[in-house]
């Protein structure tokens, strides 16, 4: 099923102040600049990190490689790693939430998959480090906040579809 095709109705906040204090306290970054967060209702099985996996990828796609690594320079890896997903490094894990890292000049950022209470979320959680990156990440937001939702739609259609969920860790 292609992303757009998904009927999983998903929920968005965009703003640090829409952010669950929880969620925050597992960032590892100082201060925010900008925070999304997309969640869905599901009863899967299904471990953070095999969410994370199903929605972005073991490594960075062209689209996500001239965003992250030609538009911010992020410098994430291309090959596939147990370390890495879709090229950004595993920072910290529990049994309900991973969190990826990436940074460069222009920002850092934390990518946060979390399973909690019947919920699967993604929050995208982004410090600047240059004047020029509100600029050019204002310009990227709405292709961002479009597609969040749709991927992790896509994340419940396909891993519903696999084995419902089961056996997964």
């Amino acid at each position: 099923m292609s992303v757009s095709e998904t009927t999983t109705a998903v929920d968005a906040a965009v703003g640090v102040d829409a952010m669950p204090a929880d969620l925050l306290a597992i960032a590892t970054l100082p201060s925010l600049d900008y925070a999304n967060l997309v969640s869905t209702p599901t009863d899967l099985a299904v471990a953070p990190e095999i969410w994370a996996r199903t929605m972005v990828g073991d490594v960075p796609n062209t689209i996500e490689r001239v965003v992250w690594n030609g538009i911010l320079r992020l410098g994430l890896s291309r090959e596939p790693s147990p370390e890495r997903v879709a090229g950004w490094r595993i920072t910290g894990r529990d049994p309900q939430w991973i969190r990826l890292e990436a940074s460069s000049g222009l920002l850092a950022a934390n990518i946060i998959v979390r399973t909690v209470d019947g919920r699967v979320s993604m929050a995208t959680l982004i410090r600047y480090r240059s004047a020029v990156t509100r600029p050019i990440w204002t310009v990227l937001t709405p292709l961002h906040t479009s597609v969040m939702p749709k991927m992790l739609a896509a994340a419940i259609e396909q891993l519903a579809g696999d084995d419902g969920g089961t056996n997964r860790s």
